[in-house]
C-alpha cells in the first residue's frame, strides 16, 4: 500500500513541475487608432517616450499615422510612466495621455489598444476607447 502511495505522489508531482512553460513574449504591441468625428483618419504621427523622474523624456519610438492606425511592439519598464503623444502633420499636439506599468508585470501584458475620436472643429478629445490584453 506504501508502495502505491509514494507511487501515486511521484506522479502526481512530475506531473506538477514538468507543465510546459509558456514562451517569452518579445514584448508589447501598443496600437492607437486616431479619427476626427467626422470618421475621417488622422495624419500625422505618434510619439511614445518614457517619463523620467528629472530631466526630459526619453523618447522610444516615432511612428507615422497610416490611415490614422499606428501599431510598434516594444518591452516596457516595470513601474515606469510612459506619454503617448499625437501630433499633427505640422507638429501641433493633438492629443497627449499617459500609460503605465505600476502594479502590472509588463511581461504580461501582450496587447494594449486605444482608438480616439477628436473634433475637428477645435481638435479636442471627444472619446476614447482602451483595451489591454494580458496573459498570466
Amino acid at each position: 500500500m506504501k508502495t502505491r502511495y509514494f507511487l501515486g505522489v511521484a506522479v502526481i508531482c512530475l506531473a506538477i513541475f514538468i507543465m510546459p512553460v509558456c514562451p517569452q513574449t518579445l514584448g508589447t504591441t501598443l496600437s492607437l487608432g486616431v479619427h476626427w468625428d467626422d470618421n475621417t483618419a488622422v495624419a500625422g504621427t505618434v510619439v511614445i517616450a518614457l517619463v523620467q523622474v528629472t530631466g526630459t523624456d526619453t523618447v522610444i519610438a516615432t511612428r507615422p499615422l497610416n490611415a490614422g492606425s499606428a501599431s510598434l511592439t516594444v518591452s516596457l519598464a516595470t513601474n515606469s510612466l510612459y506619454h503617448i503623444t499625437v501630433l499633427s502633420p505640422t507638429g501641433i499636439h493633438l492629443a497627449r495621455f499617459p500609460i503605465t506599468t505600476a502594479l502590472v508585470n509588463p511581461q504580461n501584458l501582450q496587447r494594449g489598444a486605444m482608438s480616439m475620436v477628436l473634433r475637428k472643429a477645435d481638435r479636442s478629445l471627444k472619446s476614447a476607447n482602451v483595451s489591454v490584453s494580458m496573459n498570466f
